[in-house]
């Protein structure tokens, strides 16, 4: 009786299903550490872009309260909570110092009387930044705000199972020593108002990338 070698149908078989899930092993992970690349270089942009935001911001807000006599938080100066722009129209609802918002409103004045406006959209994505010639700040639920200026995206991402989650806030202080950036002569030190920028981006699932970052401007004016 001939004894038959080599391979049967059930070995090849076998053997076919083992490369597949082989193969398929393989190209599961060449998609998550492509969708994680991705997302990093995402959140490498929006870091710089956040940077760049930042140093925008601080000196915006370092005309807050210029040519005004005796300026104060509360008149001249706001934090908002729940802030919002439909249309040109800002609302929200004014907080107490120390009270944390996504929005902050203040006044300045050269020939004219201008107030400018800082906005972390309510979905905790992106900074807008606008200005517009007004009578006083505490007008700023009537006035129109026009387009704003986007100083921070609305950041996209190409794989929905890693998103960035971003957040930006501001918060009013009042702080015993406090200089403005870049000047060391003691007599512009002191009691002053603060606005502290906080922000927060974390790259998820599972944290692979949190980061958080406070920008305190020290209100010269204030």
């Amino acid at each position: 009786m001939h004894r038959q070698s080599g391979l049967s149908l059930v070995s090849l078989m076998v053997g076919l299903t083992l490369s597949l899930l082989s193969v398929a092993a393989m190209m599961a992970m060449y998609k998550i550490t492509v969708g994680i690349s991705v997302s990093a270089r995402q959140a490498a942009e929006l870091t710089a872009q956040i940077d760049t935001a930042l140093l925008v911001a601080q000196k915006k807000l370092q005309a807050a309260g210029y040519g005004l006599t005796s300026p104060a938080y509360g008149t001249n100066l706001f934090v908002l909570q729940d802030a919002a722009l439909d249309g040109g129209a800002l609302t929200g609802s004014a907080v107490s110092i120390g009270t944390v918002g996504n929005a902050t409103v203040w006044e300045w004045e050269d020939d004219s009387t201008q107030c400018d406006l800082l906005l972390a959209p309510s979905d905790g994505v992106g900074l807008l930044y606008a200005s517009v010639a007004c009578s006083a700040a505490t007008d700023w639920a009537t006035l129109d705000w026009g387009t704003p200026v986007t100083l921070v995206d609305d950041f996209g991402n190409d794989n929905p199972d890693v998103a960035i989650e971003q957040s930006i806030a501001f918060t009013a202080q009042e702080e015993e020593t406090c200089r403005p950036f870049g000047l060391t002569d003691p007599g512009v030190s002191g009691e002053r108002l603060a606005l502290v920028i906080t922000v927060s981006d974390t790259l998820t699932p599972e944290h692979a990338l949190e980061q958080k970052q406070k920008v305190r401007t020290c209100l010269l004016n204030f």
